[in-house]
């Protein structure tokens, strides 16, 4: 029996040398075998997973010449191990891994069979037709902390570096925030003062003392302590409770994660059928546009036709392809000429589009539309039949299945519409009987889902046609059409393929393109992804990185022949310099009248304010006594290319009919100013000109956030903003805030010095203004991280390690301009009471002088805290002057302007700002694009002016 172990002597019944497919049962699973011999009393398997000698085994041998099957039961003598297998002996090929099997009593009509089938069974035959049917989570340690003084001095830390604390109940889901305002240690019993916390009722309506958790950060760990209290009373104003007992904390620390790589060239893996918790990784022999082959060696699992195999994954190498399901179709034996024996299981793509959904997205209601017309209702639920597209159906509380596919039949004249799911077939009857469900999917790559009536039939549900389908909105974008230019190419190397593809391009934007391919030739499927693409422009060539393929559209001619179809690509991370050239090339194309302003072109530009009404009488008073400083600082500005500052006009017959600029206002923040522009008989020319600084500002990915201001009776920006928060409502992205801007002319005050000189002492009262040193930036960022919205202080570069904006001030100093931000503090007895942050910028480069602005902060709420204020703004007006101001100027929020105006100043306007991060400046974009495409063609609105 084989080449070893059992003698020609032992043996009592001759083998013959022949192959026969047999499927073994092992440990409740099934595993298919090939015989390499085969006797009367046993045979040898071929296993690439050999069992044990002395298992137990339930053979099924397959005749080759029918389907009948042959019921035996054997035992394992002796195996032949897979390393042995692998080391050639004597110069010839070593022979497979397996077991001998001996088997135990044959019943009479098996063994009478058996010997016909060893009478006739050929030397080496072997059946090749085709059998249709056939991470864990790691925990740092916890440290405690019981010492009263370490408690006493963490908390008190807390306090003074104003750090916030994050407070949750024991088992809720909701996380507050709130400060300590100071640490009581007078008599026994030490007490913890704090904000009020902003319970919601869900935790508020706990009787009794119930536990509250309370966690910070401090000094690189994380902190916490439990505190049993009243709910009622943490709403209270102040919070008070006592000392805690002790203190909990951990290290900070973050582990690296590395993925496993794949050896062979191309491998498909899947769950297993029959145990969805292990995945099976296989050869590929062969893939095709509507499915593959893989191979299985003998020992491995029995697939027959039929067997559905979930998500399954194709790699090349170790890079993944595609994710779809597949259906076996068929199985069959093959023994290569190098005597290997293998199965090729033949495997068609169930999914026609991408993968399906496993659960359900978070899309808001604004970012829906719907879909109400009975006709077109009607006609989506046709589509969504023939795609094959999988279904993920559900209840309010629960995902019934994820792969019900829906199907149309006729019913007594009308069209009905049912889903299927195997997953649906074996549940019980109790899981589901009647009622509304929700159906989700993505068609064409894109999500919907639709809420209707329905009715378990027979292991399939029957759906009332839903009354609307809602469907998740596309954002749109520029395109421009690249036909007709032959020197636009997309070139890529097919991953499957090997080989490299170039295609000409149908039209290009900054999120995809299109281009002319035979996909189906091709392989190129939805949801397939391509690496290190390149696309030609003339002799340029971008590297764009990755890809995903997106749409597949026919356009005329014959399905088969491979003409009239297009690609759709999506960029996965376009590269920061091919974006860059792409915007380029896309705004050359649609924007051909915008142009950048040079140095000669300054009198034009004072020209194009005064006529379009964005210089009004009270900016040109101010204007009119800086105006020689303006000009040598836009002198700076346009000579040569700044890499702070933008200005850009809408040119036409050689007259500027518009512009608008943009500067860096902060460390990673743009301001977008001096919008102005007049009449056009066709155009409306501030489009063009919001598109232009909008297309900078895409060009340069360093760009993370933009500001504009803009005042409430100007109705155009007003609209413009508004109107894009409505559509893209972005809460962390995107924020208004009101200012009121205050003056004092300092050429009217009786000058106290020529320049004034810091720290200065009110020595009677106590009070030293100064410079902030460096242990009081902390403080000062954790007082606006309290009091401001995140978005604010990181557009603002309010973090203590870029306060004095010293990025930025290089900059501007290399072009011989001035950029630039103090902090002033006021002390009372050494304690910080007050600060001022005050901004200075070289004249013009906002000329309504917004970035020469200041504004004043409280720490501490005490007695004298007006008083102090007072003469913390004495001091910043005093401050301006000695930098050369003729104005102080003072930008806040704050309602209560008492202080302001009793130091001298008065209030001239209110701004709104408009603040948003990079995230929503392509949508930005793209709302603009969208809502001025019609303007142009009604000319009753040519003429009017609009202004900033």
């Amino acid at each position: 029996m084989g080449l070893d172990g059992i003698t020609e002597e032992k043996r009592v019944h001759r083998r013959r040398a022949v192959r026969f497919p047999l499927v073994y049962e092992r440990g409740g699973r099934s595993f298919w075998s090939v015989t390499e011999d085969l006797s009367l009393g046993g045979a040898f398997l071929h296993s690439f997973h050999p069992p044990q000698e002395g298992e137990r085994l339930q053979l099924r041998l397959k005749r080759p010449d029918s389907r009948e099957e042959l019921f035996l039961t054997g035992r394992v003598v002796h195996r032949r191990p897979r390393n042995r297998a692998a080391l050639p002996e004597g110069g010839l090929p070593a022979p497979p891994s397996g077991v001998g099997v001996a088997f135990e009593e044959i019943p009479g009509r098996v063994r009478e069979r058996l010997e016909d089938l060893l009478a006739c069974g050929p030397e080496r035959t072997i059946s090749t037709r085709r059998h249709a049917c056939a991470p864990a989570e790691e925990f740092e340690d916890l440290h405690t902390v019981r010492d009263l003084g370490s408690i006493l001095k963490t908390l008190k830390c807390l306090c003074r570096k104003i750090l916030p604390i994050h407070v949750r109940r024991l088992g809720g889901n909701v996380s507050y925030t709130t400060y300590i305002r100071d640490v009581l240690v007078e008599g026994d019993s030490p007490a913890v003062v704090a904000d009020p916390i902003p319970l919601q009722d869900s935790d508020r309506a706990f009787p009794g003392k119930v536990p509250f958790v309370f966690r910070f950060s401090h000094r690189e760990k994380t902190w916490s302590f439990v505190l049993e209290e009243n709910p009622g009373r943490l709403v209270n104003d102040p919070v008070s409770f006592a000392l805690p007992a002790e203190l909990h904390y951990q290290e900070e620390r973050r582990q690296d994660r590395f993925g496993q790589e794949l050896k062979p060239l191309l491998t498909v893996e899947f769950p297993d059928p029959l145990d969805p918790g292990l995945n099976r990784v296989k050869n590929v022999l062969d893939v095709s546009y509507g499915g593959l082959a893989f191979k299985t060696y003998p020992g491995e699992e029995v697939y027959t036709a039929g067997t559905l195999l979930e998500g399954m994954a194709l790699y090349a190498t170790d890079r993944s392809c595609r994710v779809s399901d597949g259906v076996v179709k068929y199985v069959e034996l093959v023994c290569a000429p190098s005597g290997e024996v293998y199965q090729r299981v033949g495997v068609a793509f169930s999914e026609t589009g991408f993968p399906r959904l496993r659960e359900v997205p978070a899309f808001r209601e604004d970012e829906m539309e719907e879909m109400t017309r009975p006709e077109a209702i009607l006609q989506h639920l046709r589509r969504v039949c023939q795609s094959g597209t999988k279904i993920l159906t559900g209840r309010q509380d629960c995902i019934l299945f994820s792969d019900g596919i829906l199907q149309a039949e006729r019913r007594n004249g009308d069209l009905d519409f049912k889903v299927v799911s195997s997953h649906l077939a074996r549940a019980p009857r109790s899981l589901f009987q009647e009622g509304e469900l929700s159906c989700h999917y993505l068609l064409y790559g894109i999500y919907h889902f639709f809420l209707a009536r329905a009715i378990r039939e027979n292991g399939w549900l029957r759906l009332e046609i839903p009354s609307k389908i809602y469907k998740a909105k596309r954002r749109r974008v520029l395109r421009v059409s690249c036909e007709g230019d032959l020197e636009a190419r997309f070139r890529f190397v097919h991953p499957i393929l090997g080989q490299e593809c170039v295609f000409p391009l149908r039209d290009l934007s900054i999120r995809g393109l299109a281009f002319d391919c035979d996909y189906v030739r091709h392989l190129l499927w939805k949801g397939f992804v391509l690496r290190d693409c390149k696309v030609e422009l003339g002799r340029e060539v971008l590297c764009v990185g990755a890809v995903e393929v997106r749409s597949l559209t026919l356009r005329g001619g014959d399905p088969c022949g491979g003409q009239g179809k297009t690609c759709g690509v999506e960029f996965f991370d376009l590269p920061a310099q091919a974006e860059k050239r792409i915007s380029e090339y896309i705004f050359e194309k649609s924007n051909p009248h915008i142009v950048q302003v040079a140095v000669e072109k300054i009198e034009n530009l004072w020209q194009l304010f005064a006529k379009s009404g964005f210089l009004y009488p009270a900016k040109a008073a101010y204007l009119e006594r800086i105006k020689k400083d303006v000009d040598e600082t836009w002198k700076k500005l346009l000579s040569g290319e700044a890499d702070f500052f933008k200005q850009i006009a809408f040119r036409e017959g050689g007259e500027e009919l518009g512009t608008a600029s943009a500067v860096l206002a902060y460390e990673d923040c743009w301001l977008f100013q001096h919008l102005a522009a007049t009449g056009h008989p066709v155009k409306l020319v501030p489009k063009y000109v919001i598109l232009g600084l909008a297309q900078f500002l895409m060009e340069h990915r360093e760009i993370r956030y933009l500001i504009t201001y803009f005042r409430r009776e100007n109705s155009f920006p007003w609209k413009i903003y508004s109107g894009f928060v409505e559509v893209y409502p972005l809460e962390e992205q995107l924020k208004f805030t009101r200012y009121n801007f205050l003056t004092r002319d300092l050429d009217k005050d009786t000058p106290q010095c020529a320049s004034l000189e810091l720290p200065v002492r009110f020595r009677q009262e106590g009070v030293v203004i100064e410079h902030a040193a460096e242990a009081d930036f902390e403080i000062v960022e954790n007082c606006l991280r309290k009091n401001l919205h995140p978005l604010l202080i990181r557009s603002r570069s309010l973090q203590k390690s870029t306060l004095g904006l010293p990025g930025i001030s290089a900059a501007y100093r290399a072009k011989g301009l001035v950029r630039e931000r103090f902090c002033l503090v006021a002390r009372e007895r050494g304690e910080l009471a007050a600060f001022a942050l005050v901004e200075n910028a070289s004249p013009g480069i906002n000329l309504s002088g917004l970035l020469n602005t200041f504004s004043v902060w409280s720490v501490r709420r005490h007695s004298r805290v007006h008083e102090i204020r007072r003469k913390l703004i004495e001091v910043v007006a005093q401050f301006y002057r000695s930098l050369g101001a003729r104005t102080a100027i003072c930008l806040t929020e704050e309602d209560d302007l008492s202080d302001y105006l009793a130091a001298g100043f008065r209030k001239e306007k209110q701004y709104i700002c408009f603040t948003s991060s990079r995230r929503a400046i392509k949508s930005y974009y793209d709302y603009v694009q969208e809502r001025f495409s019609r303007f142009e063609e009604r000319r009753e609105r040519a003429g009017r002016e609009f202004f900033l």
